[in-house]
């Protein structure tokens, strides 16, 4: 099995004496990628859905180095103006931030790892009752004697996001945020969410004008975040999509519409979490 690169060795000694995951913003600062050392120590074991599983470490392995992220945040639901509001786009959910980390291990024994589902997305308004946020997602874990990995989950979005414009920007290796939901009165796009340096963030939902905003791009993680719901003026406004491997989904679209009854589109549901075991 390849050597890992010697910078990328330095940062993984230093940074997990204590069993701290490293960010790829920490290996950026050294001038490499998390994505060499994956490369250099070969193909991984992959725990891509949701569930409880053990892993029996195999003979002659005395390190495991785990790379992944906990679930993404479920995109929040759009509003309508049947209550008399503006029909906003809900906002994307925030996808969870990729670590790495390297733990000394004892070949036979076994750890007990947890894959946690995505964020639910929120509902979008229906019949007056308001919409809702996104569902956070949980954490990635690896439990055993003297392992404790944890990955967090990332936040959900916000129901009938009311205002527009660019997320703020996050570097690599930090949480990725959700895009916010278009306005509605007059209605404008959402706007896209953050990406990773893995994936890309989900796309803005479009302008349902002159009333109904579009929702906002999930925010990605080491897979795509969920795209963002189109807005509506009238009639039923289009739910966000799904995001994968942490992920959050996208916003639901928001209804310009002022009649009774309308509805606003619900938040798509975020990316499970992911994790991937390189043996040492």
């Amino acid at each position: 099995m390849a050597n890992l690169p010697s910078d990328l060795e330095k940062i993984l000694q230093e940074e997990t004496e204590f069993e701290q995951p490293v960010s790829e913003a920490v290996a950026q600062k050294m001038g490499s990628s998390i994505n060499a050392l994956i490369d250099a120590v070969g193909d991984p074991i992959i725990y891509n859905t949701s569930g409880s599983f053990s892993y029996v470490v195999p003979a002659n392995v005395t390190r495991i180095t785990f790379h992944g992220c906990g679930a993404g945040g479920g995109g929040g639901g759009g509003k309508s103006r049947s209550t008399g509001v503006t029909g906003n786009g809900g906002q994307g959910g925030k996808g969870a931030e990729p670590k790495t980390v390297r733990i000394p291990v004892t070949p036979g024994q076994t750890l007990s790892i947890t894959i946690p589902v995505g964020g639910a997305g929120g509902l979008g308004e229906l019949n007056g009752t308001p919409a809702t946020n996104g569902s956070a997602g949980g954490a990635t874990t690896v439990t055993g004697t003297g392992v404790n990995v944890y990955f967090a989950g990332a936040e959900g979005g916000i129901a009938g996001q009311n205002s527009v414009g660019t997320s703020d920007w996050l570097p690599y290796g930090s949480t990725s945020g959700g895009g916010l939901g278009g306005t509605g009165s007059p209605g404008s796009a959402g706007s896209a969410g953050v990406r990773s340096s893995y994936a890309a963030g989900g796309t803005a939902g479009g302008s349902g004008a002159p009333n109904g905003g579009g929702g906002g791009g999930g925010g990605a993680s080491i897979g795509a975040g969920g795209n963002g719901g189109n807005g509506v003026n009238s009639g039923t406004p289009n739910v966000g999509t799904a995001g994968t491997k942490g992920g959050g989904g996208g916003g639901g679209g928001g209804n310009g519409d002022a009649s009774a009854g309308a509805d606003g589109g619900d938040g798509g549901a975020a990316g499970s979490g992911y994790l991937e075991l390189y043996l040492r």
